[in-house]
């Protein structure tokens, strides 16, 4: 969808360097004070009526690397539909866990019949 674009305000949450970039023999980029940044910022879906399905990070393979360290999302979903999907999940959850069991039992109940003597 292009929501990020190249004029977009990105805060600088925290600058550094590490050894391997100040070892790089290329001098434009050791001459570099902070060669390492960490950016935050906000965008809001342009659709909200649609979900977030997947987010892709293209690259085009210049200097600076651009990668992910975290994502977080909100909903307007109101309190009853959180609970209501929460609920779900929990349910899921108990399903998978008894299913689980179940092949446990499966698997382990003929030996535990066997009489060795």
């Amino acid at each position: 969808m292009g929501w990020i674009q190249s004029g977009d305000k990105w805060e600088v949450v925290w600058r550094g360097s590490n050894a391997h970039l100040r070892a790089r023999p290329d001098p434009e980029i050791r001459s570099v004070k902070y060669q390492l940044r960490l950016y935050h910022s906000v965008w809001v879906n342009p659709h909200p009526e649609k979900g977030i399905e997947t987010i892709n990070i293209v690259s085009l393979n210049q200097i600076p690397a651009l990668f992910t360290v975290a994502i977080t999302g909100e909903t307007e979903d109101t309190p009853a539909e959180i609970e209501r999907a929460k609920l779900k999940v929990a349910q899921k959850i108990e399903e998978a866990e008894r299913a689980s069991q179940d092949e446990q039992e499966i698997k382990t109940e003929p030996f535990q019949k066997i009489n060795f003597r």
